[in-house]
């Protein structure tokens, strides 16, 4: 590699860690890629190389968990691993010819596939190990089978059959279908959002679902915002439909890192890289709310999307200016009253579990209270949240029609909110805005704004 035609690109997501390859930048650097963690990451997206959108830690447990091992027959896992015989003969794991599942030594392989000092396996095992691990571990075996249902596609999923199992057998044959679901899986996934409403004066068009062309010109609007911060060309984006909007998830590259490793053919030396993490942050849109949420790694990066969208959504970049969102009032004001929930489809009660409130501004004391129920605390019970509290955060607990368990959500003051599950958004932000927790109006001098903002911690 010639010195400065290339930079190393550290992906990580989820706390993932992997290596690969990424565009020039102005510092330049020919530091040799190390070999792949034998348990590296993988990139959801499709089998046969489409746009990757997240990455995870491979920490195999499906794999290198005896008993889960066991539960996914001889047969699947031997047609799984064949194409990689190169790999595990030298590791003690030989594997049997095609025809005779039977010989499959499950303990040789647990070996194989649990010792630490192994070498990187090949990419595609690597990649298809850790996808079956993200969706059997995370419980969407039934996201699978919508999916196999959805598409039309032959399928058998006996009811005493683990998920691993089934997954595999559906990796065996629609490897690109399974992508799919693991890449939508990361992009509903829980996260936390900053939210912002679009200006009061702003009208809001019908939202057409975007297609390839328009989510590039998008990426485009959002290199060109972001380029003093990350290199413009390590953008990349896509769209995923979600109700009345959608969601876009935008990849790129992040700040140079300098760090100190130890190379895997050398272990008593020690050697630098330089390189740039891959990020990927969430935004989602919801026209019917008003609403832009967006999970960034900062404050300057949420301001700077808000920017873009406006820009690419309303040919305005101001639409969604920085402004208070939420309130947390109607707790202090109604009480136990605010979180009646009945006349919301879908969900079935709402428990407030712990807030915050601002005790002194001048060195920014907070005091929390918390309980399975805090208005059953006899103090709050009897008498009510005082009225001059200033609430900065309260955790709530809701529980839907659709769950077993309570699902918790956190609103912190002026407009960032935290869900368990992001799916359910749509709920909440639904009870939110006619619980009085949404400020319909921004306040109208820039003044009022900046003091409300300056409350939030």
């Amino acid at each position: 590699m010639s010195v400065g035609s290339e930079i190393l690109t550290y992906c990580v997501v989820r706390g993932s860690a992997t290596l690969g390859k990424g565009p020039a930048c102005p510092v330049r650097v020919a530091y040799p890629a190390p070999k792949q963690s034998p348990f590296a990451a993988r990139v959801p997206g499709t089998a046969s190389g489409g746009s990757p959108l997240a990455m995870s830690t491979f920490n195999p447990r499906t794999f290198t968990t005896p008993g889960l091992l066991r539960s996914i027959k001889a047969e699947l896992l031997l047609r799984f691993f064949a194409p990689y015989r190169a790999y595990f003969d030298p590791l003690g794991a030989h594997l049997p010819p095609d025809d005779a599942p039977e010989q499959l030594d499950f303990d040789a392989l647990h070996a194989a596939l649990s010792a630490t000092d192994a070498p990187s396996p090949p990419a595609p095992l690597a990649n298809a190990m850790a996808t079956i691990d993200d969706l059997a571990r995370d419980g969407c075996a039934d996201a699978v089978e919508r999916e196999l249902e959805s598409a039309g596609l032959p399928h058998v999923r006996p009811k005493d059959v683990e998920d691993a199992d089934f997954i595999v057998a559906t990796w065996l044959r629609y490897p690109d279908l399974v992508e799919r679901v693991n890449a939508r899986h990361f992009a509903f996934g829980a996260r936390t959002y900053d939210s912002f409403k679009v200006e009061d004066t702003q009208e809001v068009p019908r939202f057409t679902a975007p297609d390839t062309p328009a989510v590039a010109t998008l990426t485009e609007h959002v290199a060109a915002r972001f380029a003093h911060v990350y290199p413009a060309d390590t953008f990349r984006a896509n769209f995923y439909p979600d109700g009345s909007g959608g969601r876009f998830i935008i990849r790129h590259g992040g700040p140079l890192v300098r760090e100190g490793v130890v190379d895997e053919q050398r272990p008593a030396q020690s050697d630098t890289r330089v390189f740039r993490r891959e990020l990927f942050d969430v935004i989602v849109y919801s026209p019917a709310d008003r609403e832009l949420r967006i999970h960034a790694r900062s404050k300057r990066d949420c301001d700077l999307y808000t920017r873009a969208f406006g820009s690419f959504l309303f040919n305005n970049e101001e639409a969604f200016p920085d402004a208070h969102t939420y309130t947390l009032q109607p707790l202090v004001k109604r009480g136990r009253d605010a979180l009646a929930c009945v006349h919301i489809e879908g969900m079935r009660s709402v428990k407030l579990t712990e807030f915050t409130v601002a005790v002194s501004g001048a060195i920014k004391e907070t005091m929390t209270r918390h309980a399975t129920d805090v208005f059953e605390i006899p103090a709050i019970r009897d008498q009510g949240i005082p009225a001059d509290c200033r609430l900065l955060k309260a955790r709530f607990e809701f529980l839907f029609t659709d769950a077993r368990r309570a699902r918790a959500v956190t609103v912190v003051v002026p407009n960032k909110a935290k869900y368990k599950r992001d799916t359910d958004g749509e709920l909440v932000e639904k009870w939110l805005h006619e619980g009085g927790f949404v400020l319909e109006t921004y306040p109208a001098a820039p003044a009022e704004r900046d003091a409300l903002v300056a409350e939030a911690p």
